[in-house]
């Protein structure tokens, strides 16, 4: 594939950047979206939001507002080549406020960034972490839901994914996402562990054979993060073809370093029934895999010097400054990036963003893995 061969000597883009607002810690939990909804359908967006320069002293910079900019000018880029390109960010509730200029105590809105997506997948709001088949502290449940329960209130498209194979947990779990009006799945196992489709439900909640053209439409979803258990990529292929769920999640490799061809992508968006589905991909916007295909033998901890410290029981898996130049050139920096070659290459839907949680690694909070 060209594209491929490109994406291995991706140029300098480098945007104009200033420096704006001040270090940021701790947000308290306070009313989420109070000053009103915010039309997230249409996502022309008036407003500027800069990100600091990377050189600047940490103490300069604002790293929860960085990762709106990284994921509104990610979003941006996107639809320049395809105007309907879902984004839906993976966790990252505190994102979707900010504290107003000049009142340390006042949170309204992050309109521009509301504006850039298309919902939210919340991970484990009930189950599955820390723990697989485990309940979440009553805490950090009690937290989520205020927010996402706003966040709802206000339009806001909510997906939840859980992690649990045990039966009358999968069931209590869909019984509560339904009086909710979330759209849940429940996964069989934990992140990259998930290599096959949930047997429970048999069948998808809400099957049709309606024809899914933008995330409002979609009634339940899959997610496959490692498709190599399938076979061949025409295997999984074929099994995702027997099944009737309104839109898949799927990383984009096979076996790690493969890319899912976009023969395969085309056909993964079909149900059994006939309709067209929804096909994302998982991106992980806030590490560095050293199993990826941009990844350089020379590279370590500092080298280059964007590249922080391994995730916790995650060696290959390294924490970025997000916020720097040289990162945002390799997932949006041109036609050689690796958004470009997903959308255009490849014809994928839209994304899955991940990773956005990564301000409370770098802001120093002691449980941000």
């Amino acid at each position: 594939m060209i594209w491929i061969s490109r994406m291995m000597r991706l140029s300098r883009w480098i945007a104009p950047v200033l420096i704006t607002g001040f270090f940021c810690v701790a947000y308290p939990a306070t009313d989420l979206l109070a000053q009103g909804s915010v039309n997230i359908d249409r996502r022309t967006m008036s407003e500027k939001e800069i990100a600091p320069l990377a050189s600047e002293p940490a103490a300069f910079i604002d790293y929860r507002e960085d990762m709106r900019v990284l994921v509104q000018d990610l979003a941006r880029f996107a639809r320049r080549y395809n105007r309907n390109f879902t984004i839906l960010p993976m966790n990252g509730v505190d994102l979707l406020t900010k504290r107003e200029d000049g009142d340390e105590d006042r949170r309204v809105p992050a309109r521009v960034y509301l504006q850039a997506i298309d919902g939210m997948l919340q991970e484990a709001l009930y189950y599955g972490k820390p723990e697989f088949n485990k309940p979440r502290k009553e805490s950090g449940v009690k937290y989520l839901e205020d927010w996402i329960g706003k966040a709802a209130k206000n339009g806001v498209n909510i997906f939840t994914l859980d992690y649990a194979d045990d039966p009358k947990i999968v069931s209590e779990l869909y019984a509560k996402y339904e009086k909710k009006g979330y759209i849940p799945y429940v996964a069989p196992a934990t992140e990259v562990g998930i290599n096959k489709f949930a047997p429970l439900p048999k069948r998808p909640i809400g099957e049709n054979a309606k024809s899914i053209i933008s995330l409002k439409d979609v009634r339940n979803y899959a997610i496959i993060r490692d498709s190599s258990a399938f076979g061949t990529q025409a295997e999984f292929a074929v099994e995702a073809a027997m099944t009737n769920y309104d839109m898949l999640i799927v990383d984009p490799f096979h076996r790690r370093n493969e890319f899912l061809s976009r023969d395969t992508v085309h056909k993964l968006k079909f149900k059994k029934l006939g309709g067209k589905r929804l096909v994302l991909a998982y991106l992980n916007i806030a590490a560095a895999e050293a199993f990826r295909y941009y990844w350089r033998d020379h590279w370590q901890t500092g080298t280059p010097d964007w590249l922080g410290y391994p995730y916790r029981g995650q060696p290959d898996v390294y924490h970025v400054q997000y916020w720097r130049p040289e990162w945002r050139d390799l997932l949006f920096g041109g036609q050689k990036s690796y958004v470009y070659g997903l959308v255009q290459d490849l014809g994928y839907d839209g994304l899955v963003l991940d990773g956005l949680d990564a301000y409370r690694y770098h802001e120093g909070s002691e449980d941000a893995e």
